[in-house]
């Protein structure tokens, strides 16, 4: 497992457990509420759960121009009990802030 996948995983694994504060203070770009992550989970009224072990093959990177740092979006779907791979998708901005080290921005969670 790469360190970007590493990263993406933490927060799909805070997602699934609900411990929506901990994600929040991760993310370093405040651009989703731990509220807003939580009211968009009830309203899907689907229970989340981790992703299979090759979950990496259907996560989208595109890379992001930013001032010369190495950054990444990451559009990550996401699975349920009800259906498997579901219309949830978490996105992601990765920022490496040193080799193999990302720092992780929520940006979205929506239904595609």
């Amino acid at each position: 497992m790469t360190a970007l996948e590493t990263a993406a995983r933490i927060a799909v694994d805070l997602l699934v457990r609900e411990d929506f504060d901990t994600l929040i203070r991760m993310d370093q770009g405040g651009r989703v509420s731990a509220a807003a992550l939580e009211r968009t989970i009830a309203d899907y009224g689907r229970t989340l759960v981790s992703p299979p072990h090759e979950w990496w093959s259907t996560v989208t990177i595109t890379p992001v121009h930013r001032d010369g740092t190495p950054t990444l979006h990451a559009a990550v779907p996401l699975w349920t009990t009800e259906e498997g791979r579901s219309d949830l998708t978490l996105e992601l901005e990765m920022t490496e802030i040193a080799p193999e080290t990302y720092e992780t921005a929520l940006l979205d969670l929506h239904v595609l």
